[in-house]
């Protein structure tokens, strides 16, 4: 929905008579969209389960603010590596 809502917008800009195609737009840009969504999903969902598992864990240790902040980002880099090598080998 999103990739043909932006499709439409985007021709709406740009070109003169795209109401007349607006459905054909619409589709186009919703396939795309689909395309793109399934290419960068699980890229998204590991860093995004990263950066929340590695703020659980930092918030239950109690440390100073910088050591808090490397605890996280060392956290969040592990996390990001190990689950992207994972979903290359299932991948593969």
């Amino acid at each position: 929905m999103a990739g043909g809502y932006i499709a439409g917008a985007i021709a709406a800009a740009f070109f003169i008579h795209s109401a007349q195609y607006y459905t054909i737009i619409f589709l186009v840009g919703g396939i795309i969209g689909a395309i793109l969504l399934l290419a960068v999903f699980d890229w998204a969902l590991i860093v995004v389960s990263s950066l929340i598992g590695a703020h659980l864990i930092q918030s239950a240790i109690v440390l100073p603010p910088t050591g808090s902040t490397l605890v996280f980002i060392g956290l969040a880099i592990l996390g990001i590596l190990v689950q992207a090598a994972w979903f290359r080998r299932t991948a593969v």
